[in-house]
């Protein structure tokens, strides 16, 4: 599962600022290396939670590892990453 935060910038044609970035690259090591069975993401209202969590679910759609699901309401929709069974 190796993704380029430069081409996922350009496929979504958005800018992402570096907090965005680290998240992005530290929740797919996270599910990659399995370091645990979950994680949190939290940050101030208007940081990018949302788009974080948005590109996340976009780009892990068809991995063969896992699955996403987008669960709950607006304000407190969530993405819910699981391992798929084999």
């Amino acid at each position: 599962m190796i993704y380029n935060i430069s081409d996922i910038e350009k496929e979504l044609n958005i800018t992402l600022d570096e907090d965005q970035k680290v998240a992005i690259e530290t929740i797919l090591s996270f599910i990659q290396d399995k370091k645990g069975t979950s994680i949190c993401l939290s940050g101030a209202a208007g940081c990018g939670k949302t788009l974080v969590l948005s590109i996340l679910h976009n780009i892990l759609t068809n991995n063969k590892k896992v699955y996403t699901e987008s669960e709950g309401e607006e304000p407190n929709r969530y993405v819910v990453v699981k391992p798929k069974e084999d």
